[in-house]
């Protein structure tokens, strides 16, 4: 006997035998076990014949409930083989009787069903058929697997032995048999459950893989990322598989690229440094990455980052490679939009100036003895101030943009213009064989600079000042040949503007002295070396004289006495003029304090007021202090700005001069005539006094004197006293009285005097009134 095997047979396929196809589907049908009739060794017919038993499998490891179900779930079955003629003569030998034959006889009976007898019954269940001492032969019905089989045992009669032994013989057989019977049903019912549990756990392993590959094929195809795979064994990696997203990306269908080279994504852009990784990496046949410049099927350039990672097989040959493409086009751009900006002026696109000075410093480095010099120009816009005011910053920036298009189409090949800041430009010009000599190329600047502008329907002439610095002549570091031609620069200023001055020693020589004077002036403020210097102004109408104007003056312990002219526009231009403006205006004040303890009459003092000083916002706070510490009367001081200041901004101006009258202080705007206000703006302004210019003042005799008649008449309608600056002759003093000035101040009366030598010149003017 043979112990059970498992055996596949799928529904409506016959197996080679009919007897074992016929047993096999009644057990697939029935859900039972079923036996075949005995049949021949399908191994070798020499054998003797084999019963075999089929118990049926199905899928689930659940017998279905119909026959339709159990059809369609059948997944093979599991069987024993035995060979009856073998077993029966091992029993019958077993026996020791050796004279007895026995054969086992299939009845082709079956109700269909199993023999579910237990065991202890089985010797119930053998009913052998009477047999007399006379006959030989006993037959023993037995029932396995559902089929009916008749047990034939025959025995030769002997003289010297009684036959009563047989009826037990065959009853003890029978039992054997049934045992043997049920023992095959037992193994045959575990070896289906292993089979079919073994059966449920390879599918559930199959289900889950599949599952798995499913779910990686789904994350594959719905990747917003380009997957693909290629060859690794054929010439130029063909494409085996991409999935959907890479034909977005592309623009190539799977059927255009399959079989297709990855070539036709770099076109003739070959020369790549991402393309030599690239090939490094398939080379090698390893992991890697790789940024390329790749085109759309329409042309389109976009940038893409590749990760390769080779596939092996089990040997551990590399057979493919799987790539994935991120696109990395917006991210490229950002990126080289961020180091533009932080290389190109955001306004005009032009380089700016940490460009300039890569540039320069790279030229400065290639220059070799005998190379033609280079040319560093500064060219500031002759008052663009003036006419970004006019236009607003909105048209003043689109002025900028055109002009800097202008200048970038003036240059040639290896040129460069920067904007420096502002109205600010400078150009590195290469001094090469005309046309393109440096000479020529700043003639077309110039040019381009003075073209008129069309702005909001005006027409605008702007004008240029440059300075030159020469490389190496001038200087071999990129911040010296800068500073160079910004000097150079201020001297074309100084010449009336709109015109170009090369530097010089000379130049060089006045920017120390500069420097110089902007220390000493620093130390000057700590080291107390200023002095006020007051002169006095007359009434015309009844002769005396009620104020004064503070002058400071600068005495330096080697230069002397350095007149304003020399240090306030620098004060002015390194913000130091609002330090000294306060200490001009307590020390004038604490003069007036100083005065008026002394028994002198009441005096009003003016001070000037530069325009850092009126833009200040403590300055109200400051003035209020000042006059609250030395316990003075608001109008014996006279705040002085000019007209020029005042034009800049007429509604922040007039903002800040009602905060000051607030204070009770006297107001005055000096220098009237020269700054371009209007009668209009005039009005606006909240003051008490109208200085006439000196340059007014001083064309008395020749055609000034119209213009001073009119600027008195003006300042009377409008309320406001009439002082004249810069009489110096009796017959400006008679002219001025004579149209009714009221005020008038000059050398005519006294020059600037130390507050000593004022303090006596005023005793004298008290006494002899």
């Amino acid at each position: 006997m043979h112990g059970p095997s498992a055996l596949q047979l799928s529904p409506g396929i016959p197996i080679d035998d009919p007897v074992r196809e016929e047993a096999l589907i009644r057990a697939r049908n029935t859900g039972k076990m079923a036996a075949t009739a005995p049949v021949h060794s399908a191994v070798d017919p020499s054998h003797p014949d084999t019963l075999m038993i089929f118990l049926p499998l199905y899928y689930g490891g659940v017998i279905p409930d119909t026959l339709a179900a159990r059809q369609r779930n059948f997944s093979g079955a599991v069987f024993a083989s035995i060979q009856p003629d073998l077993l029966l003569a091992s029993m019958l030998d077993q026996s020791g009787e050796t004279s007895a034959t026995a054969r086992l006889r299939f009845d082709d009976y079956t109700d269909g069903t199993l023999l579910d007898i237990p065991m202890a019954t089985f010797a119930e269940s053998i009913e052998p058929e009477p047999v007399s001492l006379q006959q030989a032969q006993v037959q023993l019905p037995l029932f396995l697997a559902g089929t009916r089989w008749i047990l034939d045992i025959t025995m030769e009669p002997t003289a010297s032995r009684s036959q009563r032994w047989l009826p037990w013989s065959i009853l003890a057989i029978g039992i054997l048999l049934s045992l043997l019977g049920a023992l095959i049903i037992v193994r045959l019912q575990k070896a289906r459950e292993r089979s079919m549990h073994s059966a449920t756990q390879d599918r559930s392993l199959r289900r889950q893989a599949e599952a798995a590959l499913h779910l990686r094929q789904r994350a594959i195809e719905a990747s917003a990322n380009a997957i693909l795979i290629t060859s690794a064994t054929k010439l130029g990696y063909p494409v085996e598989y991409v999935n959907p997203a890479f034909e977005r990306m592309t623009g190539y269908s799977a059927d255009e690229i399959i079989g297709q080279s990855l070539r036709i994504m770099h076109g003739s852009d070959t020369e790549q440094e991402g393309l030599e990784e690239l090939q490094r990496i398939l080379a090698e046949q390893r992991e890697g990455q790789a940024t390329l410049r790749n085109y759309h099927k329409n042309g389109q350039l976009y940038w893409t980052r590749v990760h390769i990672a080779p596939v092996r097989d089990e040997t551990g040959v590399v057979t493919h490679f799987v790539a994935a493409k991120y696109d990395i086009t917006q991210a490229r751009r950002y990126r080289e939009s961020l180091e533009f900006q932080a290389w190109h002026d955001a306004l005009t696109q032009l380089p700016n100036r940490h460009a300039l000075r890569a540039r320069l410093t790279e030229a400065i480095q290639n220059y070799k003895p005998g190379d033609p010099p280079f040319w560093v120009a500064f060219l500031d816009l002759d008052n663009f101030k003036l006419m970004n005011d006019s236009l607003g910053h909105t048209l003043g920036d689109l002025a900028l943009q055109q002009i800097a298009k202008r200048l970038q189409e003036t240059l040639h090949d290896g040129d460069m213009v920067a904007r420096r800041g502002g109205d600010e430009f400078v150009f590195i010009l290469f001094d090469n064989a005309p046309p393109r000599n440096a000479v020529a190329t700043l003639s077309r600047i110039m040019s381009a600079i003075t073209r008129p502008l069309s702005l909001n329907d005006q027409r605008f002439y702007p004008s240029g000042s440059v300075g030159i610095a020469i490389h190496p002549k001038d200087g071999n570091d990129p911040e010296i040949l800068i500073k160079h031609a910004d000097m150079a620069m201020y001297q074309a200023k100084q010449q009336g503007r709109n015109n170009y001055q090369f530097f010089s020693s000379a130049l060089h020589e006045q920017a120390m002295e500069r420097v110089q004077l902007e220390a000493d002036l620093r130390a000057a403020l700590d080291n107390n070396e200023f002095e006020l210097h007051y002169q006095p102004q007359l009434n015309l109408h009844d002769g005396e004289m009620r104020s004064m104007e503070a002058l400071v003056r600068w005495r330096h312990p080697t230069r002397g006495l350095i007149p304003p002219g020399s240090f306030i526009p620098l004060a002015e231009e390194t913000g130091l003029i609002v330090r000294l403006g306060e200490w001009v205006l307590r020390t004038a004040c604490q003069q007036i304090a100083a005065w008026r303890e002394a028994g002198l009459p009441p005096l009003r003092v003016a001070v000037n007021l530069s325009a850092r000083q009126f833009n200040h916002r403590d300055l109200p706070i400051m003035i209020r202090c000042v006059l609250q510490d030395n316990m003075l009367d608001p109008q014996q001081l006279e705040l002085e700005v000019t007209e020029s200041l005042l034009v800049d901004d007429v509604k922040a101006a007039s903002a800040i001069l009602e905060r000051l009258k607030r204070l009770g202080v006297m107001l005055s705007l000096d220098d009237f005539g020269t700054g371009y206000s209007s009668l209009a703006q005039l009005k606006r302004f909240p003051i008490d006094i109208l200085k006439i210019d000196r340059s007014f003042v001083s064309d008395i005799s020749d055609s000034g004197d119209t213009i001073v008649r009119t600027i008195i008449k003006l300042a009377h309608n409008l309320g406001l006293t009439a002082v004249a600056e810069g009489v110096e002759t009796a017959e400006q003093k008679a002219f001025l009285k004579e149209h009714g000035c009221d005020v008038i101040q000059g050398y005519y009366i006294s020059r600037p005097l130390p507050a000593e030598e004022f303090e006596t010149w005023m005793r004298q003017h008290y006494a002899a009134s």
